[in-house]
């Protein structure tokens, strides 16, 4: 089956300019996809250790089902908690209960609210990277690269103090993804 990958490029385009991220962004977008979920809007992830990370760095946390705040929606793989701090949160969080976790979390499965995240995650990651000062500390590590390292495997100490991504493979996917792409889209 041959995936779909211009059937959300309205989407893309639009969230890629709300976020400044000039027109090749699009195409890093939908290649962060590719790696992702192969474009499935319904793609879902339960990652179990990060909620015992999460509890020991929040415990307002520690009562809410794992299952739906330590897993990763849609199209994008948008972490609950990165949508939440990103400005899924409600006004009426801290009475929050169950079914309205459920929902907001459901709300990422719509490939419009998931793309969106996924730009204003990515720009927010790269205005992370300029501010770190990285391409000036690593010359060889480019801002892009950092952010998509940071965008799989969180920010803390990526890169490390020698340089080194700690997600190279997953960068390498998504530049793979971007050039498998950009091939089929020109032909």
């Amino acid at each position: 089956m041959a995936i779909d990958t211009k059937k959300y490029d309205d989407i893309f385009k639009r969230a890629a300019e709300k976020y400044k991220m000039g027109a090749k962004a699009m195409l890093v977008l939908k290649s962060i996809v590719m790696v992702e979920s192969t474009f499935n809007p319904r793609a879902f992830r339960f990652e179990p250790a990060f909620f015992k990370s999460l509890v020991k760095k929040d415990p307002w946390w520690a009562d809410k089902d794992p299952s739906v705040v330590s897993a990763s929606y849609g199209l994008a793989q948008i972490m609950f908690t990165t949508a939440w701090a990103l400005g899924m949160k409600p006004t009426n969080w801290k009475t929050l209960n169950h079914a309205g976790f459920q929902t907001l979390a459901e709300g990422l499965y719509n490939p419009e609210t998931n793309i969106f995240y996924e730009a204003q995650l990515v720009r927010a990651l790269l205005d992370k990277v300029w501010e770190d000062e990285i391409p000036k500390k690593f010359e060889h590590i480019s801002a892009l690269d950092c952010a998509l390292s940071r965008y799989n495997g969180g920010s803390y100490k990526n890169p490390d103090e020698a340089g080194v991504l700690d997600e190279q493979k997953y960068v390498d996917k998504v530049w793979r993804a971007h050039k498998e792409i950009l091939a089929k889209e020109t032909k």
